[in-house]
């Protein structure tokens, strides 16, 4: 600050009254003066007065120490000493005190004498300067302050691309220490090597514009760490002209966290969007945020038709409301809640769904939103329905067959168990038989064959048809043969109870049946007719046309029975059996032949009865193509 030292000590030297000397020692606003060597002020110029506010007067005679501040006084000391042993003094720095007790900032240049005996030097008030500095300090320690608390690095750079600035966060993201890093250029050393043709290129314009493509711009890019590990960033980039040439000032930001959050997101959302199963988000008042396209698909609805509605959109009605009031009550308490409904679709289509309910809850334990995931088990639900159906009616099948054996064994047990004594009578020679009586045994040995006959015959033709290969033949046959040719079987069995067998076939019908199965059907039925119907009764069998059908018709004037015995007929879970009017065993299996034959064979049977007067089994058969 003081160049002229040299000029200033020579006339200082020469200051012995001459006039010249004493103009320019008088006009300076440096402040010159001569000390002793014990360090009392000899003379002093008036710039003293104009800038400390003491007269020379004052001064003369004082010791310069008496006016140093405190803090200075040891080194203003030390100052002299050296250069009364002939040292030189540059830029030292103190404080003096002026008059109104303020302090000034004084620089000092100082050379003694040749004898060693007075020393020269002058001073420059710089208090102005140094309290700028004070200023510039504060701020530059203020930035400091701001920049080094910001998490983010932040980075400034000359106009050569030099690094000027380092706060602490840069340091601690990008590796390099502040003293490392000061004066380097960061495109040589940070910038991945891919991007630097694009700086080359642009650089030189940034230099001269202070434009550039990434300019007052905050874009995605990659950083390298002094590790050589290169990891991604948010770069936000500002321009700002200074000491003649266009500079920058950068702030960058870490996102290798969120980078990872994204990806992570990303699969959840392609896992949630391509789910199987439906998923539904809720805010905390039940009003739906998203839907996936596997809800859209089960529910038939659109994304949007969805969007703030209410899941009731898809009430059924078929589950109860208290059902519902449960649901809320648990998930509102934040626990989880797991069952199905019965929902409706658009397009009113019903669906059973499997779901899961759970609240999503903030940082702080608030509900903000509510997920169900659902499964459509529709079909798992009808599968399942079936099985159960299956398996109760399996049970009935079993228990009616179990009911069905045992009557059968016990209606073979008669007949089979009196074989044994009638042919012991017959083969014993001990037993003196006239004919009439072996005629008679000889008779009931028939009928009980015959009736043992019939009831294998059943067993047999259901069995068969139980069985998967049972298949039927279906061909065209007259249904005025079918008629007779039974009422021919049985006439034998009507002559011994005296019953009349009456054959009324309306014109020549045609049936398109299994031959094999409908006699069966009607051979079962005229056993009944006969077993039930008492000596002397009538039993007639008759055939009509009832449009595409052939009604078929066996009638007896027998005992008849109740509408609750006749309900449970045709049921094979409901096996019936009661013996005829002389004791005639039946097995109850007869009927149920006669329904599962005629209903295979395309027709259906039922029965018309009335207790003590009689019954009328009634069963179709398509008629044949003409």
């Amino acid at each position: 600050m003081m160049d002229n030292l040299s000029d200033i000590n020579g006339k200082m030297q020469d200051l012995s009254g001459d006039p010249a000397s004493d103009v320019f020692f008088n006009i300076s606003p440096d402040l010159f003066c001569i000390v002793s060597g014990d360090g009392l002020f000899i003379r002093m110029n008036p710039a003293w007065e104009t800038t400390l506010g003491y007269t020379v007067d004052e001064m003369i005679g004082r010791n310069f120490v008496e006016f140093i501040h405190p803090d200075d006084a040891a080194s203003a000391i030390k100052q002299v000493a050296l250069q009364m042993n002939g040292g030189e003094t540059l830029n030292f720095l103190n404080r003096f005190r002026s008059k109104d007790g303020s302090w000034k900032w004084l620089e000092w240049r100082a050379k003694t004498a040749e004898n060693r005996k007075f020393l020269y030097a002058v001073a420059r008030d710089i208090s102005e300067s140094m309290h700028m500095k004070e200023l510039l300090d504060e701020k530059e320690g203020l930035l400091n302050a701001i920049t080094n608390s910001v998490r983010d690095p932040v980075i400034m750079l000359d106009g050569k691309g030099n690094i000027t600035f380092w706060n602490a966060a840069a340091a601690a993201t990008l590796g390099y220490s502040r003293d490392e890093i000061m004066g380097r250029n960061l495109h040589q050393i940070m910038v991945p090597q891919r991007y630097l043709p694009a700086h080359h290129k642009g650089f030189p314009i940034f230099q001269k514009t202070g434009r550039g493509n990434i300019i007052d711009k905050t874009q995605e890019t990659f950083a390298i760490h002094k590790s050589g590990l290169e990891f991604p960033i948010e770069l936000s980039l500002s321009a700002f002209h200074y000491k003649g040439e266009w500079c920058s000032i950068g702030i960058a930001h870490d996102i290798s966290e969120r980078r990872t959050a994204e990806a992570e997101l990303r699969k959840l959302s392609q896992a949630v969007e391509q789910s199987p199963v439906s998923i539904i988000v809720t805010d905390q008042k039940g009003y739906i945020e998203f839907v996936n396209p596997k809800a859209v698909e089960s529910t038939g609805y659109s994304a949007e038709e969805l969007m703030g509605k209410n899941p009731s959109v898809l009430k059924s009605g078929e589950t109860p409301d208290s059902e519902y009031k449960g649901l809320w009550a648990t998930i509102s308490s934040g626990k989880k809640w797991q069952g199905t409904f019965h929902n409706k679709r658009k397009d009113g289509s019903l669906y059973w769904e499997s779901a899961v309910i759970s609240p999503m809850m903030d940082s702080g334990g608030e509900i903000i939103s509510y997920v169900a995931v659902k499964e459509d088990i529709t079909d798992g639900k009808r599968i399942q329905d079936e099985l159960t159906q299956s398996e109760a009616g399996l049970k009935e099948a079993n228990a009616a067959k179990s009911k069905l054996f045992s009557i059968i064994a016990h209606d073979l047990r008669g007949p089979i168990g009196n074989f044994i004594p009638i042919i012991d009578v017959l083969t014993d020679d001990d037993y003196d038989l006239t004919n009439e009586n072996r005629n008679k045994l000889l008779a009931e040995l028939k009928r009980a064959s015959i009736t043992t006959l019939g009831l294998l015959e059943n067993l047999l033709s259901w069995s068969v048809s139980q069985s998967e290969r049972f298949e039927l033949v279906s061909v065209n046959l007259s249904v005025r043969e079918l008629i007779h040719r039974n009422v021919t079987l049985f006439a034998t069995g009507a002559n011994q109870k005296s019953l009349s067998i009456q054959e009324k076939a309306e014109g020549e019908l045609i049936a398109f049946a299994d031959l094999h199965t409908i006699d069966l059907v009607v051979r079962n039925l005229m056993s009944n007719a006969l077993k039930f119907t008492p000596n002397g009764g009538i039993i007639t069998i008759s055939a009509r046309s009832a449009g595409e059908q052939i009604e078929i018709e066996v009638a007896d004037s027998g005992v008849g029975m109740t509408p609750e015995f006749a309900g449970n007929l045709f049921k094979s879970k409901v096996i019936q059996s009661t013996p005829g009017t002389n004791r005639e065993k039946g097995s109850g299996l007869g009927l149920i032949l006669c329904k599962d034959f005629v209903e295979r064979n395309g027709g259906k049977i039922r029965v018309e009865s009335e207790l003590g007067k009689g019954s009328r089994f009634i069963f179709t058969l398509p008629k044949a193509a003409v």
